[in-house]
């Protein structure tokens, strides 16, 4: 749009204005302002004609600019408004818009429909009052746009699911209860087209769990105007099961007294199906979902219990190998002693024989080499712990083995513990 500059702040209400006299395009253009709405100034009048669409909110004129001039584009354009739409103007004059004082005003009036005249000179409140009052009034033509616009749609719809076989149309007098049904309909209820079907035969027809809450739904709608909507069950003639979806409407009458129903009906057989295969198999996923959890607890709880078996094993290999080195060391140890010992006895045999004559040498000689054989029998219980001792296979004298452990065991334990032995009197020996 050539020559047409648009005031910023476009997500306002527009206006568009043609004043070309003087002062009056820059008052205009600020009293709209100061009224809520941007401005969009036109340079001629053609330009304000090819500048009027749904999106202008409210037309300002100045009158002896449009006086004299050809209104055919904007009489053209008012005219052809939607039936929503009734574009307000305010003209700008000197005289007024009285025939007697204006008898131009007639002239403008006809053309434009909806305009008021505001005389000049004006206070800014007068103006800003009168363009807020307009715009109210353009707002109010938009809501019923929308209106307008979601009704259409609605209708579009419900004529293409009409035309498409998807829903069927029925009618009920709530005076003589006579109803009327489309094939379509006639089918969700599993009867043919040509079948006569009355209120009660579809009443009959509900499944005996649903119809209860079918007929108090019905007298609700009735009683209150609330939109009827239900889904039930549906048993055909055949026998077979269906579900079907129901909506309406009712209407009155200019008295306010209920006239009639209005609605549609459609088959949810196929929805009610799938949404029950998937009711179902939630369901089973749960399941799944829980046997696996428990699953994957009970191996936890195995892993656990081996990793457990594992750490007593590898605890006991260490207590093993700590011994095992613990023998080593005490077998390395008596061995070294033991072969000391045999010296020293060797030594104390050759020792009583040149004092054999010497009762007290003797004696201290006896008592020397009794100690030396019990430090020798230390050492044999020491490899045998060590595993090293040479085995030898031959009968046991129990008694005498316990008996010959008392020192060792008593050494062992120590002080505070006493160890008492009891062993019968003839315990045959262990066979080997």
């Amino acid at each position: 749009m050539a020559g047409i500059a648009a005031i910023p702040n476009s997500g306002k209400p527009k206006a568009l204005i043609y004043t070309p006299a003087g002062r009056d395009a820059w008052v205009a253009r600020s009293l709209v302002d100061e009224a809520g709405l941007a401005s969009i100034a036109a340079t001629d009048l053609p330009m304000f004609a090819s500048a009027l669409s749904d999106d202008v909110a409210l037309g300002v004129l100045t009158e002896e600019a449009v006086r004299s001039s050809d209104l055919k584009p904007i009489a053209a354009w008012v005219s052809a408004q939607p039936s929503w739409s009734d574009l307000p103007f305010i003209v700008l004059t000197q005289r007024g818009g009285g025939p007697e004082r204006n008898p131009a005003a007639a002239r403008l009036s006809e053309v434009l429909g909806n305009v008021t005249f505001l005389e000049r000179p004006f206070h800014a409140t007068s103006f800003i009052s009168v363009a807020r009052t307009a715009l109210k009034g353009r707002l109010r033509q938009y809501e019923a746009r929308a209106r307008l616009e979601a009704l259409s749609e609605g209708e579009r719809r419900l004529q293409t699911a009409l035309a498409a076989g998807r829903l069927g149309a029925w009618e009920l007098e709530l005076s003589s209860m006579a109803l009327s049904a489309s094939a379509t309909c006639k089918a969700v209820f599993g009867r043919k087209p040509d079948d006569d079907v009355t209120r009660d035969d579809l009443i009959a027809s509900i499944h005996p769990d649903d119809r209860d809450l079918v007929l108090t739904r019905l007298r609700e709608t009735i009683a209150t105007g609330r939109d009827y909507s239900i889904e039930h069950r549906t048993i055909w003639p055949d026998g077979s099961l269906h579900w079907t979806e129901v909506h309406a409407q009712l209407y009155s009458d200019r008295y306010g007294s209920a006239r009639k129903l209005v609605g549609v009906c459609s088959d949810a057989t196929a929805r009610k199906t799938i949404e029950e295969n998937l009711r179902r198999l939630n369901e089973n996923l749960e399941e799944r979902v829980r046997e696996r959890t428990r699953e994957v607890n009970a191996a936890h709880q195995t892993l656990l219990e081996e990793v457990a078996q594992r750490e007593k094993a590898e605890e006991q290999l260490r207590q093993s190998q700590k011994m095992e080195a613990i023998g080593q060391l005490t077998g390395g140890v008596a061995h070294d002693f033991n072969n000391l010992l045999m010296v020293v006895l060797g030594n104390l045999e050759l020792l009583g024989k040149h004092v054999a004559g010497d009762a007290k040498a003797t004696r201290l000689v006896d008592g020397a080499i009794q100690g030396a054989r019990r430090g020798a029998a230390l050492t044999q219980r020491l490899l045998a712990f060590a595993r090293q001792q040479d085995l030898q296979v031959k009968p046991v004298d129990l008694a005498e083995l316990i008996s010959g452990m008392n020192d060792l065991l008593r050494r062992s334990v120590g002080s505070s513990i006493s160890i008492e032995t009891s062993l019968p009197a003839a315990l045959p020996p262990a066979p080997a």
